[in-house]
């Protein structure tokens, strides 16, 4: 089960991989991108982060990605519950993000990924400041 104290924190992002319906990995994190990754003790997350994505059929470009809210613990993933973010559309809906630790790293991952679209997944790894 995931606890609220393992991911109290700041995390600063490593890496953001989205794998495909088909297999295919696409790396979403380039030198110079940035992200931060906050929990709070009294539950509540913020999350802010420059993506290189293909946006609305143009070509690939560097946009800024955010969401914060309150967050809850469940077995093995956490829920963000999003009161504000850079996509209109996240306001209001519960993102489940699953929860695994791989060394010092945090790997939250969601499917299908905001980013790839159906059949798709994305990992998000972190690394605690």
């Amino acid at each position: 089960m995931v606890a609220a104290r393992e991911l109290i924190g700041t995390w600063k992002i490593v890496d953001y991989v989205v794998i495909g319906a088909d297999g295919t990995l696409t790396r979403l994190h380039e030198p110079g991108s940035i992200g931060t990754l906050i929990y709070t003790a009294d539950g509540h997350m913020s999350a802010s982060m420059t993506a290189r994505i293909l946006y609305k059929g143009e070509a690939d470009r560097t946009v800024f990605l955010g969401y914060c809210g309150p967050y809850e613990c469940r077995d093995t993933y956490v829920l963000h519950h999003v009161q504000v973010a850079s996509d209109p559309a996240l306001v209001g809906t519960a993102q489940r993000r699953n929860v695994r630790f791989d060394g010092d790293k945090l790997i939250l991952s969601a499917a299908p990924s905001i980013a790839g679209g159906p059949g798709s997944r994305s990992e998000l790894h972190w690394r605690r400041v």
